[in-house]
């Protein structure tokens, strides 16, 4: 995974500086923020017999930093796909003022009760989820068809983030080589499925 990850990110950060569009660093910085959530997520981290990462309040602090980066990098990386700003500039704005929120709940991290960046995270995640469901519905009626695999790569993360909520809550759900390799299947397929929307981009710059 990390493998497969970090080769797109790597192709697509050599095509931004050839080309210099902007879309494609902002997919970089959205793999990056991924690949490290996955760092972080798997406790991987804690292993490293390393003073730094030893330090239970610095690891724990990139724990919670990560969420709301990866969803600032997400709402970023549509924003500047879809061109949001070109084609509908009040639902820019709504995306901009969400993307300050989140960078209010960063803020939020750094204090020493975790409810308050819980909290907040979850309701502005409420918000968010829909806004950029809806930021791609309104792009596919302007005929763009690089919302539709954007919706796609959505669809394909959310599907397998519910199924491994799914094993985790639901006693009786059905463990099978596909349902514990859900999460896992969406988050490669994810940024495989948002290259290949940059791919519909790079055809329009040309």
């Amino acid at each position: 995974m990390y493998g497969i990850l970090l080769a797109m990110l790597v192709y697509n950060l050599f095509l931004f500086f050839s080309i210099r569009e902007r879309s494609y660093i902002y997919y970089v910085g959205t793999v990056a923020s991924q690949l490290l959530f996955l760092f972080l997520d798997s406790k991987q981290v804690r292993y490293i017999r390393d003073e730094l990462f030893n330090a239970t309040y610095i690891v724990d602090m990139a724990e919670r930093l990560i969420y709301p980066v990866m969803v600032i990098a997400a709402l970023l990386f549509q924003r500047s796909l879809l061109r949001i700003w070109e084609h509908n500039p009040q639902l820019d704005r709504i995306v901009k003022i969400l993307i300050t929120c989140f960078g209010g709940v960063i803020l939020l991290s750094f204090l020493p009760s975790e409810q308050y960046f819980q909290y907040s995270f979850v309701f502005f995640l409420f918000i968010g989820v829909p806004l950029a469901l809806y930021n791609n519905i309104d792009a596919i009626r302007r005929g763009d068809v690089t919302a539709l695999v954007h919706m796609a790569a959505m669809g394909v993360f959310l599907l397998g983030t519910v199924v491994l909520m799914l094993l985790q809550l639901v006693p009786f759900f059905p463990a099978n080589i596909i349902t514990t390799s859900a999460y896992q299947i969406g988050l490669i397929a994810q940024p495989m499925l948002l290259s290949i929307s940059l791919a519909f981009r790079y055809n329009q710059i040309k």
